[in-house]
């Protein structure tokens, strides 16, 4: 009888070890010490860097089944894979660089930060990087109807719009993560989409995880991301975007972490007066 209940034991505890080390890793977003330890501040401004990233990917998180869609301009499927592509430009001859702007932003996401989302590719700019906000207007209808979860709008516009608000606010409605970027003009002047109080607005900093020379700053920027890539010799708050986009999917990856929550931590919920 002894031998048999030290043998029920011994299976007892290899199980509860095998249930250990077997199990999926969740980690509890709702302490604030875990939210400090992801995104940083000083007394000026709030950024996530690399550490940040790779917090994350420790834990086993790879963005998997997270929907993004990045509104952007052509992206070549050479470099990056895509769920689905979608353009609304219409009668435009493609120039395709060896590696175009969207590309680059798409290799930064999903090749380097949250290799198991779902991209999709909604192109709204030209391959000069032209759009209008009709046509921005438009992939954000689109990707409403087509239940994303995040949207990156590596762009600016300078002037407000309120249908571009409106159709932004209804994505918002509907539990849509937006990403922006704050602009490349060394300013406190608000862009667009941005700007606007429902977008988490990304701001970059440089090599040193300061806010780099050119990056827009002010009140409407809510975090600054690595803006650098040297891989290609390019740098923007348009790269930025990526990362903070990343790291949200990865967050959104099987953790416990509500929209608002993450908005929170990114410092955006504000009051609406506060943007305009």
């Amino acid at each position: 009888m002894r031998v048999k209940i030290l043998a029920v034991i011994l299976i007892v505890i290899i199980l509860a070890i095998t249930d250990l080390f077997t199990r999926d890793i969740r980690v509890d977003f709702s302490s604030e010490i875990n939210r400090k330890d992801l995104i940083y501040s000083n007394q000026s401004y709030r950024y996530l860097n690399g550490t940040s990233i790779d917090f994350l990917k420790d834990c086993g998180r790879t963005g998997k089944g997270i929907k993004i869609a990045m509104i952007d301009s052509y992206l070549s499927t050479d470099y990056v894979k895509v769920t689905k592509m979608v353009s609304f430009i219409k009668d435009e001859t493609i120039i395709v660089d060896k590696i175009s702007h969207a590309t680059i932003s798409a290799q930064i996401l999903k090749r380097d930060i949250s290799p198991d989302i779902e991209l999709y590719s909604v192109q709204a700019l030209n391959s000069l990087g032209v759009g209008t906000y009709a046509d921005l207007i438009k992939g954000i209808d689109w990707s409403i109807e087509n239940d994303i979860d995040i949207i990156m709008f590596s762009l600016t516009g300078n002037e407000y719009l309120k249908e571009l608000h409106e159709a932004v606010k209804t994505a918002d409605q509907k539990n849509i993560i937006m990403i922006a970027a704050a602009g490349n003009y060394s300013s406190e002047s608000p862009v667009y989409p941005a700007a606007f109080p429902e977008v988490i607005a990304i701001g970059a900093l440089n090599s040193q995880d300061e806010i780099a020379d050119y990056s827009n700053f002010g009140p409407y920027v809510d975090v600054y991301a690595p803006g650098e890539v040297p891989e290609y010799d390019v740098y923007g708050t348009s790269f930025a975007v990526p990362y903070a986009a990343g790291f949200i999917a990865l967050l959104k990856d099987n953790c416990n972490i509500s929209n608002d929550e993450i908005k929170e931590m990114f410092g955006c919920l504000k009051e609406y007066q506060s943007k305009k």
